[in-house]
């Protein structure tokens, strides 16, 4: 475990993922790349997930068949039509309430996610060096009257 508290930063597996695995060079193909007019024949890069190829023909299918929204780009749509706060809105008020932090939190501290497990994880990966510890306390309730 690192015994040295330092000026705060992301843990080495964190540094190494923006630097190598995220950086713009690992994009960088030779040769040019597709284009259905221009470049017919050009490298089709796979290491993304954006779908450039489709996005014009996509784009053409979603506005002739869908509705959206902006209730539909919330985390959650409400059943109430868009009527109660999205969850970046209605964190930030829950937890000023109740937790009255010596800050208060806004909606640029919050970020949803899957849940909380998920969200750790993430925290902790970007935080922690291999080898680094976390303690998280469990709160216990007692159960029919028997303390556990």
């Amino acid at each position: 475990m690192s015994a040295v508290i330092g000026t705060p930063s992301l843990s080495r597996r964190a540094q190494s993922r923006v630097l190598h695995e995220l950086a713009p060079a690992r994009y960088n193909i030779p040769g040019k790349r597709y284009d259905k007019h221009l470049n017919p024949n050009g490298i089709i890069n796979m290491a993304t997930a954006e779908n450039s190829l489709m996005s014009t023909e996509l784009l053409e299918y979603m506005h002739s068949h869908l509705l959206l929204t902006p209730d539909h780009l919330k985390y959650r749509v409400a059943i109430t039509n868009g009527v109660v706060d999205s969850t970046e809105k209605a964190l930030p008020l829950y937890i000023n309430e109740y937790a009255h932090p010596v800050i208060s939190v806004t909606p640029e501290h919050c970020v949803p996610g899957p849940g909380i497990g998920a969200l750790f994880a993430q925290v902790i990966w970007a935080l922690c060096n291999d080898g680094d510890g976390v303690l998280i306390a469990t709160v216990r309730f007692p159960i029919d009257g028997i303390s556990t």
